[in-house]
């Protein structure tokens, strides 16, 4: 594998893998949606780790621990995966479509 197909080839994992991982899963309202349902969505995900069977569950499941990052911070991590370079899209794209 060439030194440059390598590189994007490891920037995709870093720009899907890490923040992704980072948020387990990505929940987001469209744009424009009510404060108290942003409100109501970010008080559930933060009432989730403090349930202790969801996290036993999730942890059976994953064979991780679940974690979520909520404002300002999950924001951050949104943009950076929307705002990824071209060949990294690209890639990922290719290596998460069905076959």
């Amino acid at each position: 594998m060439k030194t440059t197909l390598r590189r994007v080839v490891a920037a995709a994992f870093l720009w899907a893998v890490f923040p992704a991982h980072a948020m387990q899963r990505i929940a987001v309202l469209p744009a424009g949606s009510p404060a108290e349902a942003v409100k109501d969505l970010k008080q559930a995900f933060s009432a989730l780790l403090k349930d202790s069977s969801f996290v036993e569950e999730f942890q059976k499941t994953t064979k991780t621990f679940p974690r979520y990052t909520v404002g300002p911070e999950g924001e951050k991590l949104v943009k950076r995966i929307t705002q990824a370079p071209p060949e990294v899209k690209n890639i990922v794209r290719t290596y998460t479509e069905s076959k």
